[in-house]
């Protein structure tokens, strides 16, 4: 009798299987109760791991368990009657019905299918293989085909959990997955000289047993050595909870913002860089703090500010580095506390001031470079006291004081020098003092450019500095010459000396008059004057150039003086006739007329600034609005008729209108009122019928709605 096909076939996988039970290949359970079962075997459990392998920091990676099903090995998928693929677990632990291949697809391994780690743990390890290109690893030994995760490549266990992972310089790309947060029982990371990007997870600050924190030189270089990718963003203040480390590195990426001040909570931390970054702010004082550091590495960002007094507290300290930035202010002289420094490299910064003496307390000094700063004064004779500096070498020299301002006179400090630093002298920024004068001083005011020397202060230049001077001559003079040194053509060369260089001027004599313009706008606004008339020479209306003028704006009836166009000052009233023909412009506003009343929306010759508030539901002379000032406010009215009327409402709690007319004495309206009270009316004293102008002021008490409220004006 012949047997049906399927049962031919699942005979044939029987044998199969059963022939590799016992043997080195690593089967799962679900796929070997799948045919046992069936053939009367007893379900065979998967090999049990008798230890976990210790993987050393140095990342070599150790034997694969004898329990491996490699890739070279035939694929082993057995379809059932139904012929339904076997299930395969994905990284998040979801079955799918992919089936197997002979080297396993990403995120297709059995994280159930091992017993080594949580498989939560082994589900992230699965993640960070997805997320930074697990495929272009220079070794991923392990990762993905064996069934005993702790023996992958890189990643060490201990008491069934993930303790570290060390992928120091292994090709990885892409990004730090967030999910690394969740390896709680994690010691050490290390993820430095790869390819990753994007920013470090603020997750990571959930790694509460770190210990080594290692993500430095993720940055690569294109042809002209410029930075391309690398870790970016900002250092997540997040860190600052990873109180168990001891070393954190972020050095050589493109990290940016400001050094959080959370960092100063790791206070077992011996080891911090952040070099070569984009860090910007001042150093946090609170760095102070981590008084176990050795080592301090912070060079070549955009750090600005003074170096923090508090690093004097890092007794511990033998390495450090604040070079190639933007640090200002003095060198701290707690830094002599630092006893145990055997390095220290401030250069390449903007300090001032001169050396403390007090460094001559790092007398196991053996380098200390200081040069292109802005340092000043004598150099201390505590120097002498660094005999740990070797004695130049060549042109390479521990100790490096050069594009500075200092100067020695003391013997044994030159001696010492000598053999140290042999051209710190001749590499010295020495500033002059340059001055520059005018004769007569309302002849012009002369400039010049540059404003100083690069390391000087305003003013100063290192003598054979090339100076452009401008004599900046004013109206009505002209330019004679410069005096007090040689300016050729406007240019003067630095002497090694403090200058003093005059501009001299003479008054112009011309005879050439230029025609003056007057405008009112409107004409029917106003008159404008000019005094004088004319310039001595000159007919009415004309002038010679610097000639100074005075103006007087005459308002006719129903009109104020609003502004002047044109160049005369709006304090003075005055113009220094240019030498050209020159028109100016008198504006005049229409006031407000006598025998109308005006509301509260907006009318021409109502100055308000303030806010206009709806009351639909009150009813205020004029309309439904209602303009309202607090504290200190005022609107200023220009009006013609011999009578003002204001209407306004008082607040709910005690308010004030100060009413100014013209050059009169205020006159002071007090409200008391217990409840907002609409549509008062006040009346200025009868005045001659002319322009007027009036200044209301409104001030208000502290209570909640102390407002006045201006309704509207009646002018008659």
């Amino acid at each position: 009798m012949k047997l049906p096909c399927f049962v031919c076939f699942k005979i044939i996988y029987v044998g199969l299987i059963l022939s590799l039970v016992g043997t080195n290949v690593f089967i799962p359970s679900s796929i070997q109760s799948v045919f046992a079962a069936p053939l009367g075997q007893e379900e065979q459990p998967p090999p049990t791991e008798t230890s976990t392998p210790v993987q050393t920091e140095t990342s070599v990676p150790l034997p694969v368990e004898t329990n491996t099903l490699t890739a070279t090995e035939p694929s082993i998928s057995v379809p059932t009657e139904t012929s339904t693929p076997p299930l395969i677990e994905t990284s998040a632990g979801i079955p799918d019905s992919s089936g197997m291949s002979a080297e396993p697809a990403l995120g297709s391994y059995f994280c159930s299918e091992q017993s080594q780690i949580p498989i939560s743990e082994c589900n992230v390890l699965i993640t960070l293989y997805n997320s930074t290109n697990g495929g272009g690893w220079t070794n991923k030994s392990g990762w993905l085909v064996s069934g005993t995760p702790c023996t992958w490549y890189g990643v060490t266990c201990t008491d069934g959990h993930v303790t570290s992972l060390d992928l120091y310089s292994n090709k990885l790309g892409g990004s730090i997955p967030p999910e690394l947060g969740s390896l709680t029982n994690l010691t050490y990371l290390q993820l430095n000289r790869n390819q990753l990007s994007g920013s470090i997870p603020p997750e990571l600050g959930n790694l509460t047993q770190l210990q080594s924190l290692i993500l430095d030189s993720n940055v690569q270089f294109d042809e002209n050595w410029n930075k391309v990718g690398g870790l970016s963003g900002i250092i997540p203040p997040e860190l600052g909870s990873l109180t168990k480390l001891t070393h954190l590195d972020l050095g050589d990426n493109q990290l940016g913002g400001s050094i959080p001040s959370q960092l100063g909570n790791l206070t077992k931390l011996e080891m911090l860089e952040l070099y070569s970054n984009k860090l910007s702010g001042s150093i946090p004082p609170e760095l102070g703090n981590l008084t176990k550091l050795s080592l301090l590495w912070l060079y070549d960002n955009q750090l600005s500010g003074s170096i923090p007094s508090q690093l004097g507290n890092l007794t511990m300290l033998t390495w450090l580095e604040l070079n190639l930035n933007q640090l200002s202010g003095s060198i701290p002289s707690q830094l002599g506390n630092l006893t145990m420094l055997t390095w220290l490299d401030l250069y390449s910064n903007q300090l001032t001031g001169s050396i403390p003496s007090q460094l001559g307390n790092l007398t196991n000094l053996q380098q200390l470079w200081l040069f292109n700063n802005q340092l000043s004064g004598e150099i201390p004779s505590t120097i002498t006291n660094l005999i740990n500096i070797p004695d130049a070498a060549g042109t390479y020299h521990r100790l490096k004081l050069s594009t500075n301002r200092l100067y020695s006179t003391n013997a044994a400090v030159r001696s010492y020098l000598l053999k140290k630093d042999p051209d710190w002298e001749s590499t010295q920024i020495i500033c002059y003092k340059l001055t520059v004068t005018s004769s007569p001083t309302a002849g012009g005011t002369p400039t010049a450019t540059p404003a100083n020397s690069s390391g000087c202060s305003a003013g100063q230049y290192v003598a054979g500095k090339t100076i452009t001077l401008s004599p900046g001559t004013k109206t009505g003079y002209t330019f004679s010459n410069w005096t007090g040194a040689t300016v050729t053509s406007n240019i003067l060369t630095m002497p090694a000396s403090a200058t003093t260089v005059t501009a001299n001027y003479r008054p112009i004599t011309s005879t050439v008059c230029y025609q003056l313009t007057k405008i009112a706008s409107p004409l029917t606004g106003g008159t404008i004057t000019a005094s004088p008339a004319l310039s001595t020479g000159c007919v009415t209306g004309k002038y010679k150039a610097g000639q100074v003028i005075t103006f007087t704006a005459v308002p006719k009836l129903y009109y104020h003086f609003d502004r002047w166009v044109g160049g005369v000052n709006a304090t003075t009233n005055k113009l220094t006739m240019p030498a050209r023909a020159t028109t100016i412009y008198g504006y005049f506003g229409a006031n407000l007329r006598r025998g109308t009343t005006y509301n509260d929306t907006y009318t021409a010759g109502i100055d308000h600034t303030s806010t206009w508030l709806t009351q639909s539901n009150r009813l205020y002379y004029g309309g439904t609005q209602h303009f309202t000032r607090t504290r200190t406010s005022s609107i200023t009215i220009n009006y013609t008729g011999t009578r003002l009327g204001m209407y306004y409402t008082a607040g709910k709690a005690y308010s004030r209108v100060s009413i100014k007319i013209d050059n009169r004495a205020p006159v002071v309206l007090n409200e008391y009122a217990s409840a907002t009270t609409y549509k008062k009316l006040w009346w200025s004293v009868l005045l001659p019928n002319a322009n007027h102008k009036v200044v209301i002021t409104y001030y208000t008490g502290n209570a909640v709605n102390a407002t006045v409220n201006f309704d509207g004006v009646i002018i008659q």
